[in-house]
């Protein structure tokens, strides 16, 4: 009898355990089949914005693509380099080189730390930094790639150099260029140094580059000696290299919250938008750079407190965890324009790993924050490309030995629209407010014109021809300026 009672009582228990089981697997909280879809949306007039809600007690973790652009992973990245140097018929070296020198812009750096230069971080979010920066990236790459390369630090400029069949050949993701000799074999930091300038061609990755060099590659000394310099050359690849580890592309959202990819004009941010009620993590593999409302959160083992709009500290990507929030609360997180932007019909396709399928639609949003930095650097291309077109017929800035001359080349640099349209500039006047803004005198305003970049001659008539004076002093200060400003109608 007391084995049978035993028995009866283990029955007991595993019919106990196997209808907790039946239970479990009923609720809410089970982990869902893996899930894909691809979805065409529409952004209709006076949307500007996608958003993905997750409006359930729980977390939501996901990869999404839009518009088989952003985010790059590892795969995609390879996959357009490849593809790249077919559709060009040059090889993946190269066409990694065209890949950053086109999808990256120069800016100032938003941090000194070699974290900046992981690739897809850079290529997904940052966007824009020095030649350092750029060249760095373009070193990463072509490691991924299984070539050797390395970072080479010049007279003040930073190039990177990658090793073909056995020979360095020097690539410049920053001013868009690398050199070949007469027989067309690519050069070296070292043989482009002991080359005469005569024998050297240049190679860039458009027109506007092509032009810039035309018009002023052997006339502005500094630059030009700089590549040509030996004495302080510096390999620096194990530093500008150390960027951590490959981050994940995962995506995951805290529950009861939502994440907006919004069109701000010339540029893309995305904003996550928490509620009191959202608890969990918060992880975007992106660089957070400013809040808005009410917010709490840790990160890095540090608690972190905002009343109101605040711009971050720019960190490397990391695991947020909510404490508290209040209803619209926001993080902010920098995208590469050059590489999503949102279009009147997206294609998005999502892979929800975790969490229950989220809720996809198109929304106005009215105001973002933005850094003019990002967007003056923008403009900057933009004008660049209005200038070649423009003053392609200008080729020489010989026979500057005075203001007076600077104030001359500007003047003939702006003939080609200005004296068409009837705005002509007072340049004399704008200059002085260059000087004021800058705090410098015009005489050291013309030796900068003459032998710096990026303040070359036609960087300066850009910049004053469009009265870009704040942008100005940020590329001598290294500031940056992040502002909240109202979206366009």
């Amino acid at each position: 009898m007391e084995i049978i009672g035993h028995v009866q009582m283990v029955r007991r228990i595993l019919l106990i355990c196997a209808l907790q089981l039946l239970l479990w697997s009923c609720s809410d909280h089970q982990k869902p089949v893996q899930q894909t879809r691809t979805i065409v949306l529409s952004v209709h007039s006076g949307e500007n914005s996608i958003v993905i809600n997750n409006s359930s007690d729980v977390p939501l973790a996901f990869n999404l693509n839009l518009n088989d652009r952003f985010p790059l992973t590892a795969e995609i990245l390879m996959s357009e380099v490849r593809g790249l140097a077919d559709s060009l018929s040059v090889d993946t070296a190269e066409a990694a080189w065209m890949f950053v020198a086109e999808n990256t812009f120069h800016s100032n750096s938003i941090a000194q730390e070699p974290w900046v230069h992981e690739p897809l971080l850079f290529l997904n979010s940052i966007g824009g930094g020095l030649c350092d920066d750029r060249n760095a990236v373009l070193a990463g790459i072509w490691q991924d790639l299984g070539f050797r390369s390395r970072v080479i630090g010049l007279e003040g400029h930073v190039v990177s150099e990658v090793d073909l069949n056995g020979d360095w050949a020097m690539y410049d993701a920053d001013h868009g260029v690398f050199f070949l000799d007469s027989s067309g074999t690519h050069l070296s930091v070292e043989q482009v140094a002991r080359t005469a300038a005569g024998n050297i061609i240049v190679k860039g990755t458009d027109s506007v580059n092509a032009f810039l060099w035309d018009f002023s590659r052997f006339r502005l000394a500094k630059q030009w000696k700089t590549y040509r310099s030996t004495n302080d050359n510096v390999e620096s690849t194990g530093w500008y290299l150390n960027h951590g580890n490959r981050l994940s592309q995962i995506f995951k959202l805290p529950s009861y919250s939502s994440m907006k990819m919004v069109n701000a004009g010339a540029e893309t941010v995305i904003k996550v938008v928490l509620t009191e009620k959202s608890t969990g993590e918060l992880d975007v593999p992106l660089v957070a750079f400013a809040t808005s409302g009410e917010l709490e959160f840790e990160r890095n083992l540090r608690l972190e407190k905002y009343n109101s709009d605040h711009r971050l500290e720019e960190l490397p990507p990391s695991m947020i965890k909510v404490v508290n929030a209040a209803n619209g609360a926001a993080i902010w997180y920098r995208v590469n324009p050059l590489l999503c932007n949102l279009k009147p019909i997206n294609n998005l396709k999502l892979e929800v790993i975790e969490g229950e399928w989220p809720k996809i639609e198109t929304q106005r949003v009215d105001s973002v924050f933005v850094d003019l930095n990002l967007r003056d650097a923008l403009k900057v291309s933009k004008y660049l490309k209005e200038s070649f077109r423009a003053t392609s017929q200008i080729r020489k800035i010989d026979g500057m030995t005075n203001y007076q001359h600077l104030i001359d080349r500007l003047e003939a640099l702006s003939l080609g629209e200005e004296l068409s349209s009837g705005n002509e500039i007072d340049l004399g006047g704008q200059l002085n407010v260059m000087c004021d803004t800058l705090g410098i005198s015009k005489e050291q305003l013309f030796n900068e014109s003459i032998t710096n970049y990026p303040m070359s001659l036609v960087m300066l008539n850009i910049l004053v021809k469009y009265r870009m004076f704040d942008y100005a002093k940020s590329m001598y200060s290294g500031g940056r300026r992040v502002e909240k400003v109202r979206c366009r109608s």
